[in-house]
Formats: C-alpha cells, structure tokens, sequence
C-alpha cells in the first residue's frame, strides 16, 4: 500500500501570531481537525513579512512578532519566491491552487478568495479552536 504524502498546511502572517494571541495550541489543533499526516508551513515571503512588521509596531507588539518568527523556525519554510507583482495572499493562493494544500489564515479576504478557488481553509473559531471549512484531498 502506498504511502500517503502528508497534508501541506500553509500558515499566513496573522496565523503564525495566534497562539500568543489567542493561546491556542496550533499544531495540536491542527493535528485534531486534519485526521491525517501533515506538514506545517509558511513561505519565505511571509518571514520576510513578519521581520518588516517588527520594525514598524509599537514594542509592546514586538513579542507577538518574536513569538511568529520563533513558530516558523520550527516548521518548514518554503523557499518561494514572490512572482512579479505577486502579493503573499496571492503566493498562498498560486501555492494551495497545486492541489492538495490547506491555508491557515485569519484574514477574511483572503478566506473569500480561498473560498471562490474551493481550497481548504482553517481558522479560529470562538477566539479558541481551529475549524476547517472546505474537502481536503481533492
């Protein structure tokens, strides 16, 4: 029986910060709402982000920043570059749309967008747990 590849989860900017935020247990939740393996991963671009964001919050912020950086040291980093003209909402959407792929994120915009292309989102749901809307394993 073939092995399956694990899940790809993609975390945004704002998702990396949640369990500072939120105290939510990120990679337990994710374990409890995706009843497979998984790989939890963030993009290059989005560390990117996050250390340009540390220097432009008030620094009482600067822990929640910390916090997200230190989080996507312990996952996998993409090493993908931003297309031209290619914001990170849409490097998150170019990378889940190659199938298979989840996107972690808190922003509903990019939830909108995620929705009209049918890729699988998690959010926080109640200020505590992660839910998933859309089928996984297309």
């Amino acid at each position: 029986m073939p092995t399956r590849e694990p899940t790809l989860v993609l975390l945004d900017t704002n998702f990396l910060m949640i369990s500072i935020r939120f105290g939510v247990d990120v990679e337990a939740e994710l374990n409890r709402i995706i009843e497979s393996s998984l790989k939890i991963a963030t993009t290059t671009a989005i560390v990117d982000e996050l250390r340009w964001l540390k220097t432009r919050v008030k620094p009482g912020e600067e822990k929640e920043i910390d916090f997200a950086l230190t989080f996507a040291g312990r996952i996998t980093i993409l090493e993908e570059a931003l297309g031209p003209g290619e914001e990170v909402d849409d490097q998150l959407i170019r990378l889940a749309s190659r199938g298979g792929s989840i996107v972690a994120t808190t922003d509903a915009e990019l939830r909108r967008r995620l929705r009209e292309r049918s890729i699988p989102i998690v959010y926080l749901r109640q200020r505590r747990h992660l839910a998933i809307d859309g089928l996984i394993g297309r």
